[in-house]
């Protein structure tokens, strides 16, 4: 019985490709039959009410907009005088640890010195970021022309900017000297 199993599965395949053999050369169509054809009666959909457009949202008076960006220009000076007054202290902390071992209690004082000075820079980023924020709101409320407004910002934009890449050189000169 089991010598006959694999021949029976033979016969019976050979069997079943015979039936699906067309021996009057045509083929069956790839069209659509009738089954396949969508047909129903469902009713479109209405689009939905427009909503008014939100007000924009950059195109707040000058006035208003000088407020806020004297805020944050001070913001960003106190972040760069912390900096500046961290920076001594930072610089001789890389300096004890120069050739120290990574691990070595130096190494970790500087490193801890280094972190309070990246995150003096930090407020003075947040600034900048804030500021361009604003630029991009008002330039997206008047993609047309620079708007007052946007001429403020941009101007209070370029006292901040020069601080920060200042912070950026120092941090990075630090770092170097670090070897991190």
């Amino acid at each position: 019985m089991i010598r006959f199993a694999p021949i029976f599965a033979t016969v019976a395949t050979s069997l079943c490709l015979a039936a699906c053999a067309n021996t009057t050369g045509q083929y069956p169509s790839l069209a659509k039959r009738d089954a396949e054809r969508v047909t129903g009666s469902a009713q479109s959909v209405a689009p939905p009410p427009t909503v008014p457009a939100a007000p924009a949202l950059g195109s707040a008076p000058v006035a208003k907009v000088q407020a806020e960006l004297s805020e944050l220009i001070a913001t960003a000076n106190r972040a760069h005088r912390a900096f500046l007054a961290q920076q001594g202290p930072t610089e001789r902390a890389i300096s004890a640890a120069r050739g120290s071992a990574r691990g070595s209690t130096n190494w970790i004082s500087a490193q801890i010195a280094l972190s309070q000075l990246q995150a003096a820079r930090s407020n003075a980023m947040i600034a900048l970021t804030d500021m361009d924020q604003l630029f991009a709101s008002e330039r997206v409320a008047h993609p047309g022309a620079l708007s007052p407004a946007a001429q403020t910002i941009g101007a209070a934009r370029a006292k901040i900017e020069p601080l920060v890449t200042q912070q950026d050189r120092v941090l990075d000169a630090l770092l170097r000297r670090l070897g991190t």
